[in-house]
């Protein structure tokens, strides 16, 4: 191996291998470690309602599509349900802790 300026000029087959080699050996122990698998985040479902009785059916039938749909609640979705308890002023404020809760 010669030092010709900037450059670097490889005489043989064994010392450009040596070279590539310990290139690569020093690329691979800068790079950062690579997870098998990233945690992925459970997707949330938010439903805002003003009355549990009106809500409740429409729940149990999302339910079971998502259900059918091989969906696991806890696992693969989690749902929220957000109700004012007869307070309806109280649903922007309701709105706004969820979407607060769901960028965690």
């Amino acid at each position: 191996m010669r030092l010709i300026g900037p450059a670097v000029v490889l005489n043989s087959r064994s010392c450009r291998m040596r070279f590539c080699l310990t290139l690569l050996l020093a690329i691979a122990a800068a790079s950062p470690p690579i997870d098998a698998q990233q945690a992925s985040r459970i997707p949330k479902i938010g439903f805002l309602g003003t009355s549990a009785q009106v809500l409740a059916p429409n729940i149990a039938a999302f339910r079971l599509g998502r259900r059918e749909l091989g969906y696991i609640e806890g696992k693969t979705v989690l749902l929220e349900v957000r109700l004012p308890e007869g307070e309806l002023e109280r649903l922007p404020q309701l709105g706004e802790s969820w979407l607060r809760s769901s960028r965690t």
